[in-house]
């Protein structure tokens, strides 16, 4: 593909788990790294996003998604990179859910281990145990605004 130059510097590599910041974090997996023909450097991509709805590939520009990502986890050798990239392929329109584990996080924590029971996901639980403790506060702050009235 690339005869006569040195293939770009790219941040991530075939099969990496990456996780983009923000609230709520967005998990996705590089699928390959490419150069196009007018210069820029590009990622195909492989997520879910409740935005598309169901899991899909996508392309992305690798300045924005270096920028504002972080590695999650690299697949451990080339045979696990191959299975990676097959559960990848296997999963390919799988409608999103949390319930249904098949949210990103959860769903690229099956893509790397192939285990149906690492498909969870923490980020939940973290927005469940936020909910709870903001509720608690609420109703705490709520009657005593009502004892002082």
């Amino acid at each position: 593909m690339y005869p006569f130059t040195e293939l770009p510097r790219f941040k991530y590599r075939d099969g990496d788990w990456v996780k983009e910041r923000g609230f709520p974090e967005h998990h996705l997996r590089i699928m390959y790294f490419f150069e196009s023909d007018d210069g820029r450097r590009l990622y195909m991509t492989y997520d879910t996003t409740l935005k598309r709805g169901y899991s899909d590939y996508e392309l992305r520009d690798a300045n924005q998604l270096e920028a504002n990502s972080d590695l999650v986890q690299h697949a451990d050798n080339d045979m696990h990179l191959q299975y990676i990239l097959a559960r990848c392929q296997a999963s390919q329109h799988i409608k999103y859910s949390i319930p249904g584990r098949t949210d990103c996080e959860s769903l690229q924590r099956f893509i790397q281990t192939g285990d149906e029971a690492d498909r969870w996901c923490p980020q939940l639980w973290k927005y469940i145990a936020i909910a709870a403790v903001g509720a608690f506060f609420f109703s705490v702050i709520n009657q005593n605004s009502k004892r002082r009235a």
